[in-house]
């Protein structure tokens, strides 16, 4: 079954740009160590939380999902942007519309 984690996070403004700019090189170089991993959508909520909500196509072990966010340079750099996570959820997904849903059944 698939899997969504939320993690809520503050990130510096002054280094908000850079994280937008290097999101995409960090999410593919993540990919190739840990295939799993199916979408990573980044939200910017209004009071300067964000979301990153991570869509997994099955349970990946955390030491391999820990080594894998330290390999690439993208990888690490945008991990060390991220200054203060607030919380983390991680639940089953049950019923979704999108396409990550789809291609993980």
């Amino acid at each position: 079954m698939p899997l969504i984690e939320i993690y809520r996070a503050k990130i510096d403004p002054a280094h908000v740009d850079r994280l937008l700019e290097i999101r995409a090189d960090a999410v593919a170089e993540f990919q190739e160590q840990v295939p799993e991993l199916l979408q990573a959508d980044l939200v910017r909520l209004d009071d300067g939380v964000w979301l990153d909500v991570i869509v997994w196509s099955e349970p990946v072990d955390e030491e391999r999902v820990a080594g894998a966010a330290c390999t690439g340079a993208a990888t690490a750099e945008m991990h060390a942007l991220i200054t203060d996570v607030i919380g983390h959820d991680r639940g089953e997904i049950v019923h979704s519309t999108g396409s990550a849903w789809a291609t993980a059944r």
